[in-house]
């Protein structure tokens, strides 16, 4: 295959899975232009291994594992820990807070603030594995099949990383209260 046909495959493999590895880097980066930046990056290593690729995992399941070991790379090279924003994860209960906010019931809307704070608060302190975990399918409602594949790993694995996620959500909502 000549430099063109391996452009124009690439290519083509890539429109079918872009807003997919998008997805995927903006949940692990938190931010658009570190996530553009990862997907850059990871593009670049896949492209040049483009010649290589033998089909035994799907090419979105090969771009991500490439882009997830991007990512690890960063950030061990960055000693430092990725967090996703909060602020805007929250969609769902900002909704109810502005609902609550048209009526008079200061009371509920000051609990309800108050569990705002204390769920960030919980979310914050688990580890990364976890909060993502929990942010995608809980905030993003992303399937365990799509977990499985984001994180590489079986749904059992998936399963058995959420249960422990909550579990430790619960001990740090119960300290915190």
């Amino acid at each position: 295959m000549n430099l063109e046909q391996t452009a124009q495959s690439f290519e083509q493999a890539l429109s079918a899975c872009w807003e997919k590895l998008q997805l995927q880097a903006r949940m692990l980066t938190g931010n658009r232009q570190e996530a553009e930046d990862l997907v850059q990056e990871a593009l670049t290593k896949a492209y040049g291994a483009w010649p290589g690729f033998r089909g035994e995992a799907s090419f979105v399941t090969w771009v991500q594992r490439i882009m997830a070991n991007v990512y690890k790379d960063y950030c061990k090279r960055n000693a430092r820990l990725r967090q996703v924003s909060l602020e805007e994860k929250w969609v769902e209960l900002e909704h109810a807070e502005r609902s609550l906010a048209l009526g008079d019931d200061a009371i509920q809307r000051l609990e309800l603030q108050d569990l705002r704070r204390s769920l960030e608060q919980a979310l914050a302190r688990l580890p990364e594995i976890y909060r993502n975990l929990i942010i995608l399918k809980y905030i993003k409602s992303l399937s365990y099949e799509e977990l499985a594949q984001a994180f590489e790993c079986s749904i059992e694995s998936v399963r058995c990383r959420l249960y422990r996620a909550r579990l430790e959500m619960r001990k740090l909502l119960v300290d915190l209260v």
